[in-house]
């Protein structure tokens, strides 16, 4: 299937991340920072990346910008578990720089495989599909 990069300082849900998302048959590789995410994607090229916005070091928007100068340059998954730059929600942040889809922490495995499904197909779409531009927020309903 896929193979996704999946990038958390929670080595826990660092993880359950990558069980829940190989038992979905997909390939994925782990990173617990952002330097390590950005050596894995230019060595790696996934098709996608599922990326915490909030790491030290290195945090997912300073990872998203590096990764937008040059190729590759995979659809990007966005997860908080809140937090604000400025008076701006992190999540509205990402959607803003071109995150695909954005996750809010903590989101069941239905919201992951959703937003992972829609990620994909816009990968596969191209640079030209009509919804890259704009990120889709996955909630749990109800």
């Amino acid at each position: 299937m896929s193979h996704i990069l999946v990038v958390d300082d929670d080595l826990g849900l660092l993880c359950l991340l990558r069980q829940l998302l190989e038992g979905e048959g997909h390939r994925v590789d782990v990173a617990a920072d952002g330097m390590s995410a950005i050596s894995k994607v230019k060595a790696t090229n996934p098709d996608l990346l599922l990326l915490d916005i909030h790491m030290p070091n290195k945090d997912g928007f300073e990872i998203a910008m590096d990764l937008k100068k040059t190729p590759p340059d995979p659809p990007i998954v966005a997860m908080s578990g809140g937090g604000y730059v400025g008076p701006y929600k992190a999540l509205d942040v990402a959607a803003k720089m071109g995150c695909v889809a954005t996750l809010s922490k903590s989101f069941s495995a239905d919201e992951l495989k959703l937003a992972v499904g829609f990620a994909l197909k816009i990968a596969e779409a191209g640079p030209h599909c009509l919804f890259s531009r704009s990120a889709v927020v996955f909630k749990a309903s109800g």
